[in-house]
């Protein structure tokens, strides 16, 4: 028999004639804290996800529904991402491997004090204790801009220090590039918008990652629109595809922003419907005619109404204010413009059709009115990506929602799947 030379555990033992090698537990402990150590910053070495408590979150006592959505996506994106059981070749694992075997990639982007720091080091511990190779410290994103420029930048002995770069950031089956920002892109005397020198260094960095097993971190103060194509094509493109996943974080100022454009949404798709609600006497005396392209515009958006308000039940008003009672479904009890007024039927019993067999037009119907009416705030519209706003829109959604029984259930689950990532529960359990 032999003994382990550091922990004194047995690790040799004599069978049958024969000797059974057993791993000792303390090999596995120092392989891990090497790679804590090399992957993770000292401040999380302690910290599990119980500790997730972002100072962002405790501001949004406008819309606290809101809150607890966030919280739920940005845990069940990790559970699906990294800790879900999942079987590869016959064998229970961490879906964390199952995502670097199938390419998916995680993109969290949050403001300042919304604890991205802690969700991105949660994946990473799990890849240490998983013994599977991940981008070492420092993984900021601003570094990997660095070395990228540094390397393309050489004149002499080049093709080696790009070799350099191009291996740190292609061999990893995990590459964490953390606090990815936008950048100013206008020349002060130039219209035309600018691109990062070394965007074509990065873009075939990321075109060889695409062709191998492997995952992406990348954490954001900014949103993907914002950043758009400075880095280069490549990365953007990866993290807008439908193998990347979102968690997206908002900041107090964002979630009024986007309350209020809804609101404002809202209140244009009723007045348009709205102007053609006449009662009998006055239907017997309108005269009036609209343009047939005016016409046509003003019926997509009564049909987009009503289905926005499907997709928006609720939202939220400032405290001290009386909610409208505005309804466009409501309206559907009065007459409309005689000339008129069969088209406006026909798109609401359409509507209640497609609702009460809740098909695919349904389904579709909803989904554009959220985008739509994330896109009607402007301000921030023009910062996203497509799937960026479909991704918040859907939070608002559910947190919009008249039956809060969601939200209990949401905020239920949500705290079982911290218990069990915190290593407070056992997973089975759950």
């Amino acid at each position: 028999m032999s003994n382990c030379p550091v922990c004194g555990r047995q690790t040799v033992l004599e069978k049958d004639g024969k000797e059974i090698y057993l791993p000792c537990l303390c090999v596995w402990e120092r392989g891990f804290h090497e790679r804590l150590k090399k992957t993770v910053g000292s401040p999380y070495w302690t910290k599990t996800l119980s500790d997730w408590n972002p100072p962002v979150f405790k501001q949004l006592n406008s819309f606290p529904e809101l809150m607890e959505i966030q919280k739920f996506v940005a845990i069940s994106r990790l559970w699906s991402f990294c800790f879900k059981d999942c079987v590869i070749n016959g064998k229970k694992t961490p879906s964390l491997n199952n995502s670097i075997h199938t390419n998916r990639n995680l993109f969290i982007r949050g403001p300042a004090g919304s604890g991205r720091g802690l969700l991105c080091s949660t994946v990473k511990m799990l890849a240490a204790m998983k013994d599977i190779s991940t981008t070492e410290l420092p993984s900021e994103f601003d570094i990997f801009k660095t070395e990228v420029f540094e390397a393309s930048s050489l004149s002499k002995s080049g093709e080696d220090a790009k070799l350099v770069v191009y291996r740190k950031y292609i061999d990893p089956a995990l590459v964490v590039l953390e606090n990815m920002r936008a950048e100013s892109r206008k020349n002060e005397n130039s219209l035309f918008q600018k691109k990062f020198r070394s965007a074509d260094f990065i873009d075939a960095i990321f075109a060889k990652r695409q062709g191998q097993q492997g995952s992406l971190l990348i954490t954001s103060l900014d949103f993907l629109g914002d950043i758009g194509d400075y880095y280069g094509e490549r990365i953007i493109e990866e993290l807008s595809s439908e193998k990347t996943m979102m968690i997206i974080l908002l900041h107090p100022k964002e979630a009024n922003s986007f309350r209020l454009g809804l609101m404002g949404r809202h209140k244009a798709l009723y007045s348009i419907l709205s102007n053609y609600d006449k009662t009998a006497e006055e239907k017997s005396k309108d005269k009036r005619r609209i343009d047939k392209q005016s016409q046509a515009e003003d019926m997509a958006l009564i049909e987009e109404g009503l289905y926005f308000e499907e997709a928006f039940e609720e939202i939220p008003i400032p405290e001290g204010e009386v909610r409208s009672t505005q309804s466009m479904q409501g309206l559907f009890s009065t007459g409309y413009d005689l000339p008129y007024e069969r088209q406006i039927v026909e798109i609401y019993n359409r509507f209640e059709a497609n609702k009460k067999e809740q098909n695919a037009v349904y389904v579709r119907g909803v989904q554009q009115a959220i985008i739509n009416g994330i896109k009607a705030c402007k301000e921030l519209a023009t910062l996203m990506t497509d799937k960026e706003c479909h991704e918040i829109g859907k939070m608002i959604s559910l947190a919009s929602r008249k039956d809060k029984t969601k939200i209990e259930e949401i905020r239920q689950k949500t705290s079982e799947w911290v218990l069990v990532i915190s290593g407070k529960k056992d997973k089975n359990a759950s």
